[in-house]
């Protein structure tokens, strides 16, 4: 793998882009499930209130249906959301981890090029000084 000084300070920027990415999407599975949970508190809401104790409940009766059916759209809508918006966390979650990986890779080869010039340094003055002692 060629060395590129770069490449590790590139991989970093994009993997806090990445990491943004995951956390703006866990935000909207979040709200996404908070909406589905005062959805579900609004049916719960209608359908108790369609007790008998009122006799003018009759007329009332398919107003709260028409509401009713408006919730359980709304409803469905939010689950098909909800499932969407889980498939794309899991999505960015992935992409995360490999830019993860590769930035690792970059910094383990960014650490063995350095330790390269290091030895390589080393042993060229070695040999300068032992060639020096020859003479």
């Amino acid at each position: 793998m060629t060395h590129d000084p770069k490449r590790l300070g590139r991989l970093e920027r994009l993997l806090k882009v990445q990491q943004q990415k995951r956390a703006l999407q866990e935000w909207r599975l979040a709200h996404l499930r908070q909406e589905g949970a005062e959805l579900q508190t609004r049916e719960e809401a209608i359908i108790a209130s369609l007790g008998d104790q009122s006799g003018l409940q009759g007329l009332f009766l398919d107003a709260k249906v028409k509401s009713l059916k408006r919730n359980d759209v709304e409803k469905q809508r939010n689950r098909v959301a909800q499932t969407d918006a889980s498939n794309r966390l899991d999505a960015e979650r992935r992409k995360e981890k490999q830019v993860e990986r590769a930035r690792h890779d970059a910094a383990r080869s960014q650490d063995a090029h350095g330790s390269r010039v290091s030895l390589e340094s080393a042993l060229e003055s070695y040999l300068q000084t032992t060639d020096a002692s020859f003479e």
